[in-house]
């Protein structure tokens, strides 16, 4: 199962996010629930990165085996586009989560050191 926790901001802005876990819906390489969860969170990283210009605010991520968590630092940092892609990522995450309940779960969180 992967576990996906997003990072909220005590005015419940999304900072982050935290994904553990391999699915097993098939094979490695043939994972297409990995797959998905995998594109949603590399191409949020990237765009906070590049459209965001928040190569400076993305404080850290980590990326390993099964593992990856981005934390965008606190709100009051974080643009509105930076805000906007994190709120995004967030609703593909949803949107994996609502046909492959069996694989992935999102449960939400304050806000985490990497």
């Amino acid at each position: 199962m992967i576990n996906i926790t997003v990072f909220e901001s005590g005015s419940g802005n999304i900072t982050g996010f935290r994904i553990e876990g391999h699915a097993g819906q098939a094979d490695k390489g043939k994972d297409i629930v990995c797959s998905a969860v995998s594109a949603v969170a590399y191409t949020a990283l990237g765009a906070l990165e590049e459209v965001a210009g928040a190569a400076g605010i993305v404080k850290n991520h980590v990326e390993e085996n099964g593992y990856m968590e981005v934390n965008a630092g606190e709100t009051g940092l974080i643009s509105e586009t930076a805000d906007i892609i994190l709120k995004t990522a967030v609703v593909g995450f949803r949107q994996i989560e609502d046909s492959y309940r069996k694989y992935v779960k999102i449960t939400y969180g304050r806000n985490s050191e990497v």
